[in-house]
């Protein structure tokens, strides 16, 4: 079976990928910013007692190239994805950009690698556009206008548009494909107990955090969803060069 790299394995998507990913019978390397860290590793052991993991820096090239090279696949979803807007916007945008170009750029010289996939968002796709019609249908032909973006969605458009860019330019003769994966709101079961900002919503609805209700609608997709949208990436040459919004349903707060 191939060996695969899920980057960002101690997070919520990067647990579950992980999970999925070893249930199939792959060899899967996992990177983790510490691997003392044992709220984060305990649960990737339990769902993956023979993965590899490496400590890596979305700000560091350490760890990157002994993680990557002789992987066949790289999922990269690693990425900074805070509860709150930041102090500084480059405090999101920096590790995103250079993050998601370091990996691209490493598994360019890794002749092993064959496909990256990477872990955008849909907020790369529909974000900062005040002025869109009631009924516009946002589609993968469609991109952030990151002029009126928040930190967030700005630095998801800035590092998918990286990705591509990292592409565009690879030597000829390469080949190294790349497929995104762009999510709505990722809810479902987490594998571990750290704390998690796509689950905070939900955290705060069942602890009475919230003093009320408000009249918000979310479009979610299930975890598990994401996941396979992944590894489908990963199997079928036909999604390469192509970016997937994944989406479920559209639900209410209440």
């Amino acid at each position: 079976m191939s060996t695969v790299l899920v980057s960002g394995a101690g997070g919520y998507v990067g647990c579950n990928l992980v999970a999925m990913l070893a249930a199939e019978g792959y060899k899967v390397r996992g990177t983790v910013r510490s691997t003392k860290d044992e709220q984060k590793i305990a649960p990737l052991r339990k769902v993956c007692p023979d993965i590899q993991l490496f400590e890596a820096d979305l700000l560091s090239d350490s760890g990157w190239k002994e993680a990557i090279d002789g992987c066949e696949f790289v999922h990269h979803v690693a990425s900074p994805f805070p509860l709150g807007p930041p102090k500084h916007e480059d405090d999101l945008i920096k590790p995103a950009v250079e993050g998601t170009t370091r990996v691209l750029k490493i598994a360019l010289e890794c002749e092993s690698v064959k496909k990256v996939i990477l872990t955008s968002s849909f907020v790369a796709v529909g974000s900062g556009h005040p002025d869109a019609p009631a009924d516009k249908v946002f589609n993968e032909d469609d991109w952030s206008n990151v002029d009126k973006c928040d930190a967030y969605p700005k630095s998801k458009t800035l590092a998918e548009k990286a990705a591509w860019e990292c592409i565009d330019k690879q030597p000829a003769g390469r080949g190294l494909e790349l497929t995104t994966i762009n999510p709505v709101l990722v809810l479902g079961p987490m594998k571990s107990k750290a704390p998690c900002t796509s689950a905070e919503i939900i955290s705060r609805l069942m602890m009475r955090q919230l003093p009320a209700c408000p009249k918000l609608s979310f479009p979610i997709v299930d975890v598990r969803d994401v996941c396979k949208a992944h590894i489908k990436a990963m199997k079928d040459p036909s999604t390469s060069g192509k970016r997937f919004i994944v989406f479920n349903q559209n639900l209410w707060m209440v």
